[in-house]
């Protein structure tokens, strides 16, 4: 008589079932997690900004001078943007006038569809230059917008710019 030895494993069709779930699951995830990520891009790239603004005001107030906030670069805010005040009266920014750099993020997926050229808070912290930042993402409802108000304070909000 043979004896009958006990296989253990998997077999073929458990295996088929196991990755064609796993592939509906990956369908499903994966934009939604595409997006979730573009949204936390969104979240860091405008309260970045916010950060800028509150500390350029404080200066402002503390220093009791002018405090400006403008691209690093000649290729805009999305090379990143500078905090800086002009102690040296000529208008020009050096190195040494620099508070803050803040990095942007570079070219990808977020885009900077609105923005001002320079914002400028006065030694009483009054925004000099009002303006709007409006950040989009590639998905439907990806934008956030930094509005600076003239009385200096800055907010974000999950809507475009008002263009009104």
């Amino acid at each position: 008589m043979i004896a009958m030895r006990r296989q253990s494993g998997f077999t073929l069709v458990e295996i088929m079932v196991t990755i064609a779930i796993l592939v509906i699951l990956m369908t499903v995830g994966i934009p939604g997690f595409q997006r979730m990520m573009e949204q936390n891009q969104l979240a860091t790239l405008s309260n970045d900004l916010l950060r800028s603004m509150t500390l350029a005001r404080s200066e402002a107030l503390k220093r009791g001078r002018e405090v400006m906030v403008e691209p690093a670069q000649e290729a805009g805010w999305m090379q990143g943007w500078v905090v800086w005040t002009d102690t040296d009266g000529n208008g020009e920014r050096s190195d040494s006038e620099v508070l803050r750099f803040i990095p942007g993020p570079g070219a990808g997926r977020l885009t900077l569809d609105q923005s001002p050229d320079r914002i400028t808070y006065e030694p009483s912290g009054l925004a000099g230059d009002s303006g709007c930042f409006q950040l989009s993402g590639t998905g439907e409802g990806s934008v956030r917008s930094v509005q600076i108000l003239p009385t200096g304070r800055a907010a974000v909000s999950g809507d475009a710019c008002d263009t009104g």
